[in-house]
């Protein structure tokens, strides 16, 4: 009897310590998803922030803002408002670096309609900036 009560009493243990690394495990999951998620709400919050400063877009820093962020779409499980929104900021960029390569070759009255146009993407861009975090609220959450 006693050798029974002792079995029961390690599987018991056993359970409860394999629970435990379970949970472990689930959490590191969920942190590691976490880190990677922020890393990508960073490249774009930081891609539409270095436009703004600098008024325009670096070279080629569109092809590393496609690059940082190839992989939003499985990373947000799917999410085709975050998806959208990461090709809007890409279209805006390219739009944008088009009219400032062109603004100087342009005779005024078309050069006034470009700049207009550089600062309705900029608008654009300041404007989404600030609303960021309802596309990525659900996703950066860190619930206890």
């Amino acid at each position: 009897m006693n050798i029974e009560i002792l079995t029961i009493t390690l599987a018991v243990i056993v359970a409860i310590i394999t629970f435990g690394q379970w949970q472990t495990s689930r959490e590191a999951q969920k942190l590691a998803l976490f880190e990677m998620r922020y890393e990508v709400y960073e490249k774009i919050t930081g891609f539409i922030a270095r436009i703004l400063i600098d008024g325009t877009v670096e070279s080629r820093a569109d092809q590393d803002f496609l690059r940082d962020t190839k992989n939003a779409y499985f990373l947000f499980s799917g999410d085709v408002k975050v998806s959208a929104l990461i090709s809007e900021i890409y279209k805006k960029a390219i739009d944008l670096h088009c009219l400032e390569a062109l603004q100087d070759s342009l005779p005024d009255e078309e050069r006034f309609r470009n700049i207009e146009k550089q600062g309705d993407i900029k608008i654009w861009m300041s404007s989404t900036l600030s609303s960021m975090e309802m596309y990525f609220e659900k996703h950066l959450l860190l619930k206890h």
